[in-house]
C-alpha cells in the first residue's frame, strides 16, 4: 500500500516556568539571513487552562524559540528605572570613595597619574548625576 504524506506542521510545546506566567509568548525561529528572530511560518497557541503552556506549530524546520513579553510594561518599566537609581548611585558613592582615597594620599594627589584619576572619577560623578536628574 502507497503511504501518501501531506505537508504537516512541525508542533513543538513550551512549558513556562510559573514565575514567567505573567509574560506572553510568541513562537519564533532564527532567521540566518535577516540574523534575528522571525515568527513568520509559526503561529502560537496557548490554553488558558493551562496557562505556562505554549504550543507552537511552524511549516517548516529551523531552531525555534519562544520569546516572552511581559503583559504590564508599567512593571517592567519601573523595575528598570529603580535599578537604574540604584545603580548609578552606588556607582556614584564608588567614585566619590576613589576621589577621596587620592586626595587624600599625598603621594597620589601629586603625580599625573593620581590627577588624571581623580579628574576621571569627577567628570564620571558629575555625568552620573546629571543623568540622574534627567531621567
Amino acid at each position: 500500500e502507497d503511504v501518501t504524506f501531506k505537508e504537516m506542521d512541525a508542533v513543538m510545546v513550551f512549558w513556562k516556568d510559573k514565575d514567567v506566567v505573567e509574560y506572553d509568548g510568541l513562537c519564533t525561529f532564527w532567521s540566518d539571513d535577516a540574523s534575528r528572530w522571525n515568527g513568520s511560518g509559526c503561529t502560537t497557541h496557548t490554553s488558558p487552562s493551562s496557562p505556562g503552556r505554549i504550543e507552537c506549530r511552524c511549516d517548516h524546520l529551523t531552531s525555534f524559540s519562544v520569546l516572552l513579553t511581559p503583559r504590564d510594561e508599567a512593571i517592567v518599566s519601573e523595575a528598570l528605572s529603580i535599578v537604574t537609581y540604584i545603580g548609578a548611585s552606588v556607582s556614584i558613592l564608588c567614585l566619590m570613595l576613589t576621589i577621596a582615597a587620592h586626595v587624600m594620599v599625598k603621594k597620589k594627589r601629586n603625580c599625573a597619574h593620581g590627577r588624571l584619576v581623580i579628574c576621571q572619577a569627577a567628570i564620571l560623578a558629575l555625568f552620573l548625576v546629571v543623568f540622574l536628574t534627567l531621567i
